[in-house]
């Protein structure tokens, strides 16, 4: 199958990485992780642990966060960098 240059694919389900399968978004200090199906650890920038949930398989884990900046968010295997406004 030929495809288009630029154009972009979709993952079908069996493809879809842990990655693919949750998002992170920040709301009134907050960091909101959607479709986790993992532990969550939320680091600051010098590493300290500022939060935690273990076994979690929620639609939306909302966890608060003691100060604006930048922070490190571990969903299973997966590792992003957030900014909390």
């Amino acid at each position: 199958t030929q495809v288009a240059v630029g154009t972009k694919l979709e993952p079908t389900l069996s493809e879809k990485t842990e990655e693919d399968k949750f998002s992170i978004c920040t709301f009134d200090r907050s960091i909101v992780v959607e479709n986790a199906d993992a532990d969550i650890s939320v680091c600051d920038v010098i590493g300290c642990l500022v939060a935690r949930r273990v076994g979690v398989h929620s639609v939306s884990e909302r966890i608060e966060v003691p100060n604006i900046g930048v922070y490190v968010v571990k969903c299973g295997d997966v590792v992003r960098r957030v900014i909390v406004k």
